[in-house]
C-alpha cells in the first residue's frame, strides 16, 4: 500500500468535505455518500492504476474506474450499479476535481468531459382488467361518498386522466349527454376525452343524486 499517496489524496478529500459542510451546508448523509464514493475512487486509482498524485489523473483513468463499477456488478450479483448510482459516483468525482481546480491544486480538470449515463425510466406497473374489476367491486354503494369514489375510479380507468387533472375538473367541463370530458393538462393544454358508457352512467348518477357535502 502506498501510504504517502493515500495521505495525499485523503487530505484533500477531508478539505473538500469540510468545504461542502460549511460552505454548501450539505447534510451529514450527503457528506457520507461523497466520502464513500471518493474513498472508493482514490483506492482504485492508487491500488489498480498506481497513481501517486492528482496531477497524474487523466480522463482515461476516470473512465477506467467507471467501467470497473460495471464490471464489478457482473462479478458480484449482489451489487447493482444502476445509472442513478453511477451518476452519483460521477457527480462526486466531478465535484471533487472542480474543487481541486478552484484550489489551484490542479491546472486542468480531467473529469470535465466525462459523460453521465442517462437514468433509466421505470416502467410503471399496470393493473390487469381483473384487478381493476376487483377494486371496483370492493366499493359497496351505501353512502354518497361511495358513489363519488367509484365514479372517480371509473373515470380514471375510462378516460386515462391523471388524478391531478381529475381533481381540477369542474361541472362545466362535463357533458354527460355527449359523453365527453374537458381536461386541462400539463402546460395548461386543453383536450377533450370521451367517457365510457359505464363511467358516464355513474357520473350522471353521482351528479344528479349524490353530489352533496359529506
Amino acid at each position: 500500500m502506498n501510504a504517502k499517496a493515500y495521505n495525499l489524496f485523503n487530505e484533500q478529500i477531508k478539505r473538500y468535505l469540510l468545504y461542502l459542510e460549511f460552505e454548501k451546508r450539505l447534510e451529514k448523509n450527503t457528506l457520507n455518500s461523497y466520502l464513500y464514493d471518493l474513498e472508493k475512487y482514490i483506492k482504485f486509482l492508487i491500488e489498480n492504476l498506481n497513481l501517486k498524485s492528482f496531477k497524474d489523473i487523466k480522463k482515461k483513468h476516470i473512465n477506467t474506474f467507471i467501467q470497473s463499477l460495471y464490471q464489478y456488478e457482473k462479478l458480484n450479483k449482489k451489487i447493482n450499479y444502476k445509472n442513478s448510482s453511477l451518476n452519483r459516483h460521477i457527480s462526486s468525482i466531478k465535484g471533487f476535481h472542480y474543487f481541486l481546480l478552484e484550489q489551484e491544486i490542479l491546472g486542468k480538470d480531467p473529469s470535465e468531459k466525462i459523460n453521465r449515463p442517462k437514468n433509466q425510466k421505470k416502467i410503471p406497473n399496470i393493473l390487469s382488467v381483473n384487478e381493476i374489476n376487483n377494486i371496483l367491486d370492493s366499493i359497496i354503494l351505501k353512502k354518497n361518498i361511495d358513489y363519488r369514489d367509484k365514479t372517480i375510479l371509473l373515470l380514471m380507468y375510462s378516460t386515462g386522466v391523471r388524478i391531478s387533472e381529475l381533481t381540477n375538473i369542474k361541472l362545466s367541463d362535463i357533458d354527460t349527454s355527449e359523453e365527453l370530458l374537458r381536461v386541462i393538462g400539463k402546460g395548461s393544454k386543453e383536450r377533450v376525452v370521451p367517457i365510457g358508457g359505464k363511467a358516464n352512467a355513474y357520473l350522471n348518477e353521482y351528479i344528479q343524486n349524490h353530489r352533496v357535502s359529506f
